[in-house]
């Protein structure tokens, strides 16, 4: 007796609806527009403040590595307390009344301060003390790093290194500067002279300073005139090293030196001297 064989199972039809692919497809062009606006935005949120925040840092930093500071007219310091007053009062941004009397108009350089500020240093446009920005560029290390030199007066020496690929810019020293032969500023002689020239004004009113510029044939130097009553007597002379440091030297070619503690001792003189006595 025969027994009639299992029935088989249904076969299974694995094969695609016709159209499908189509279909697929045509969704898939229509959302993909959305899903790069929503991925975009997703990125934006989380990446956009600090990218913003570093595009405004570049393009500061860009503008103080190359920075001129073509004339004296760019930065004057002037010590007739009327013009300097009428300085401070219509460009109240840059300008401000320093010293013993608050009677010299001091400048920053707006690109200084920008930098300064995104930086997180004090604005050296609001500084209590009066310092004007002598020099700003890009210099280089001996050994060939990249650094932005800023110089203010003769002997506050700001370092900065740019940013890299890896990492925004730092500051490396508010207090760069380095004198010859580790003279230090409590030192007599040039040493003193450099920490009291930013006020002699006060006492010389025909010293006039920078502004500064670099040396076309050493990238590591910089170059700060003096002048006394209009007539060059020599310059500043600043070196980056590779210690990261700035070797301030007085390069003296009319009696500077010399002309510059004569007016000193005659203001000293005249200040002990009591009103309306010889």
């Amino acid at each position: 007796m025969t027994t009639d064989p299992l029935p088989r199972p249904p076969a299974l039809d694995y094969a695609a609806r016709p159209g499908a692919g189509r279909r697929a497809l045509r969704r898939a062009r229509r959302w993909w527009p959305i899903g790069l606006v929503l991925a975009v935005g997703a990125l934006g949120a989380v990446y956009g403040p600090g990218a913003w925040r570093n595009a405004q840092l570049m393009r500061v930093q860009s503008a103080c590595a190359s920075a001129v500071l073509t004339a004296a007219a760019d930065r004057p310091i002037d010590a007739d307390p009327t013009r300097a007053r009428a300085l401070c009062a219509a460009r109240p941004d840059e300008y401000r009344l320093t010293g013993p009397k608050r009677e010299v108009a001091m400048r920053t350089d707006p690109r200084w301060t920008a930098l300064a500020t995104a930086l997180g240093l004090p604005s050296p446009a609001t500084a209590a003390c009066g310092r004007s920005t002598t020099y700003v560029g890009e210099r280089f290390t001996p050994d060939g790093r990249r650094r932005i030199v800023v110089i203010e007066d003769v002997v506050g020496i700001t370092l900065i290194e740019p940013d890299t690929l890896t990492r925004p810019p730092r500051v490396i020293s508010t207090d760069a500067v380095a004198l010859p032969d580790d003279q230090s500023l409590a030192d007599g002689g040039n040493a003193g002279l450099y920490l009291e020239l930013p006020l002699a004004m006060y006492w010389n009113p025909d010293l006039t300073i920078g502004p500064g510029a670099p040396d076309p044939a050493d990238r590591s130097r910089m170059t700060v005139p003096i002048a006394l009553g209009g007539t060059a007597t020599g310059a500043f002379d600043y070196t980056l090293r590779d210690s990261d440091k700035v070797l301030l030297e007085l390069r003296d070619a009319g009696g500077f030196d010399r002309r510059m503690a004569e007016a000193r001792k005659a203001h000293r003189a005249s200040r002990a001297t009591p009103p309306g006595r010889e």
